[in-house]
């Protein structure tokens, strides 16, 4: 070999090293980079771990504390979701449980999604992180959807939490994820440490502040009850375990007269008590104090002057945590005045039971709270019963006393007034059957609801009186009504019937009279003769007439219609001129609508007689006699009539009796006296109103005001 060949066999081995050399180097150097990646990574684990404490330190409150960490295993970790549980074994109502990206999630109850949870932890150890795989998630159906999962828990028996934290990568979504690795459990575990020592540092907080609080609380509250118990009107008394008084308020000093300083040492029987002190009453609060039980008594005592007052008290034993006694609070109100109060309405109740039998009225009320009824003894007597031995059953025996026909009417009336709030009152007739003796009895009844503000029913009060023997006289009043109707209507069915059948022959004496003076040669005194019995047949025909007038108002029924009245004056007008001078004048003036609806038929006679009394009763002695009728119809629909004139007048005596049957207020017209009777009469039956003013030898006014219908 020559050495130019060895010399090319060096180089080609020196070429083969560095070859070598310069592999090793890069693969070298990338280790270094990998490793400098995962430094990378890691260290922006730490910092995002770092991150997470610093805002766990900020949150305010439990559960914000639960979202936080699931954010934070998804961005630490680097997996697509986050489950985190936070249980409460001790008050489970506090327990926090959050779900980062886990779909479907929403179709679980709270309890559901703890159970599923809680489940994958039976299989692992406390405080050691884990790996579960597709097969593992698969035995759940909301998280069979997932390839891998990391989970850790840990239960702190100090605090009463435990602690579930899951981070899930999907199988969709797999391949986009760094699978989970064993190399995160060092920082995972540093992960939990913070999480746990989040946790407890949280709950003992809360359990200081709440201490805190509570120490605050009960300052607070001993200081509401030192300024109760000193500012109150009830004495208050504290005693040592023997009874021996340690501390009394103001009230105290005021009721008694004694001052602290005198009672301090003593126990309260030892100066309070008195002659007329009830020994059983103390004796048996005696006893109470022995066998260190609470008690409630009234008792007479007597202040330090010697004058005695009720006094209501209420003592109660008060233990230490060792259930040892240490003190009496004693807490005693002067109830003198309520006393003498109650014993005045006792009074007043025992006399108003007095009037109410004598009266014989019936008393009852109903307590809904207590469920109590109770009757007086008059109430008894009424319904023929005996007094039962439970007052439960009365409602029931009222129910079943109440006549047949009226129960229904009357029980559904009743429950009207007890369920209906905006009614107070209740005002019932109707009838019993007594229990003793079967006998049918008429009640008049009244029932009064109290509420309180609220509507609610305090109770009920009632009273019933027998009104039976008042209801026979009704019945029989009716009776008689109806029978006097009868007879009044048979009365008026007479008379004008009777009035019809005399007016006939008086027409034909009025016919036979004009023929004779008419036809035949008659002397003067025979003349005379016939006129003064023409004079007496005109005269009986009008008193017929009247009387007629009379029976048709009492008879017929009020029948509206429209008419005229302009028509209806101009034609009494034309009637009464022939029976007058020609120097009367008649005179109308009409104001508003002359159309009206009412009784034509009445209102015709009521203007007749009253537009014929001007003309009948004129002055003899003046030259210019008149009457004036004014007639208003207004918007309102009123209708009056005002009727005047010049005439004779009526003396003042008569005016309270012109409007009396036959009562004549004046010689110089041969009138019957019904006139003005049955102008009142229709008045009357019209509703109207009619008033007489009047002068003698000045003249009259007359106001008539007819209600006016559609």
């Amino acid at each position: 070999m020559n050495s130019t060949s060895k010399d090319y066999d060096q180089l080609l081995k020196e070429f083969s090293e560095l070859q070598l050399r310069v592999t090793r180097f890069s693969f070298t150097e990338q280790q270094l980079i990998n490793t400098r990646d995962q430094l990378d990574h890691e260290l922006a684990q730490y910092k995002r771990l770092s991150l997470f404490n610093s805002q766990a330190l900020k949150s305010s409150s439990l559960a914000n504390f639960t979202l936080e960490i699931a954010e934070a295993i998804v961005d630490i970790f680097e997996v697509e979701a986050a489950a985190v549980l936070i249980k409460n074994c001790q008050e489970p109502e506090k327990t926090q449980i959050h779900l980062e990206g886990i779909v479907n999630a929403n179709y679980y109850t709270s309890i559901e999604l703890q159970d599923k949870i809680i489940g994958f932890s039976h299989d692992f150890n406390e405080n050691q992180s884990c790996i579960l795989n597709e097969k593992e998630l698969a035995q759940d159906e909301l998280f069979s959807t997932y390839k891998e999962a990391l989970l850790f828990y840990f239960i702190d028996h100090e605090t009463g939490y435990s602690a579930y934290l899951m981070g899930l990568i999907s199988k969709a979504k797999y391949p986009l994820y760094k699978p989970l690795e064993v190399r995160y459990e060092t920082i995972f575990k540093i992960f939990v440490t913070q999480v746990r020592s989040h946790l407890e540092n949280r709950i003992k907080s809360e359990k200081i502040q709440a201490q805190i609080q509570q120490i605050s609380s009960s300052e607070l509250e001993l200081n509401k009850l030192s300024l109760i118990a000193t500012k109150t009107k009830n004495s208050v008394i504290i005693s040592d375990a023997e009874g021996k008084i340690e501390w009394v308020n103001d009230a105290f000093q005021e009721i008694t007269g004694y001052k602290q300083d005198e009672v301090k040492g003593k126990k309260p029987k030892d100066f309070l008590q008195g002659p007329a002190s009830d020994m059983n009453e103390i004796e048996r609060l005696s006893s109470a104090l022995r066998n260190k039980e609470n008690i409630e008594t009234t008792l007479i005592n007597y202040n330090k002057g010697g004058q005695p007052y009720y006094n209501q008290l209420e003592i109660t034993p008060v233990f230490d945590e060792q259930n040892k006694l240490v003190n009496f609070i004693s807490i005693q109100k002067d109830i003198t005045e309520e006393m003498r109060i109650k014993q005045e309405i006792l009074k007043i109740n025992s006399r108003f039971e007095l009037i109410a039998k004598k009266s014989n009225i019936g008393i009852w009320e109903w307590d809904p709270i207590n469920q109590t009824i109770v009757w007086n003894d008059v109430l008894y007597d009424i319904y023929g019963a005996s007094q039962p031995e439970t007052d439960s059953v009365l409602f029931d025996f009222w129910k079943s006393c109440i006549h047949p026909d009226d129960r229904l009417t009357v029980v559904s009336e009743s429950n009207h007034l007890v369920e209906n709030v905006n009614e107070q009152l209740l005002e019932q007739e109707y009838r019993i059957v007594r229990q003793n003796d079967k006998e049918i009895r008429d009640l008049k009844c009244v029932t009064l609801v109290e509420r309180n503000k609220d509507g609610i029913m305090l109770r009920l009060i009632g009273t019933a009186i027998d009104v039976t023997e008042i209801k026979q006289y009704e019945r029989a009043i009716l009776t008689k009504n109806q029978e006097l109707k009868k007879i009044n209507s048979e009365l008026d069915n007479f008379v004008y019937s009777v009035s019809h059948d005399l007016r006939s022959p008086l027409l034909s004496i009025k016919g036979i009279l004009s023929l004779v003076f008419n036809g035949s040669q008659i002397d003067e005194m025979t003349t005379n003769y016939l006129k003064l019995a023409e004079k007496s047949v005109i005269r009986l025909d009008e008193t017929i007439q009247e009387i007629l007038e009379y029976s048709r108002n009492a008879r017929l029924e009020v029948n509206y219609e429209e008419f005229d009245v302009d028509t209806m004056i101009q034609t009494i007008f034309e009637d009464l001129k022939f029976s007058t001078s020609e120097n009367f004048e008649f005179n109308f003036k009409i104001t508003g609508n002359p159309i009206i609806h009412s009784d034509k038929s009445r209102v015709e006679i009521l203007l007749k007689n009253l537009i014929g009394n001007s003309v009948k009763y004129q002055r003899k002695d003046i030259q210019n006699p008149f009457v004036l009728v004014d007639f208003t119809h207004s918007d309102l629909n009123e209708i009056k009539f005002t009727i005047s004139d010049n005439g004779e007048g009526i003396p003042e005596k008569h005016l309270t009796k012109i409007f009396d049957m036959f009562y004549r207020a004046s010689s110089s017209s041969q009138g019957t006296g019904l006139g003005l009777y049955i102008c009142k009469e229709i008045v009357n039956k019209l509703s109207a109103k009619i008033e007489i003013q009047s002068k003698q030898n000045e003249g009259t006014i007359v106001h008539l005001s007819i209600p006016a219908t559609v």
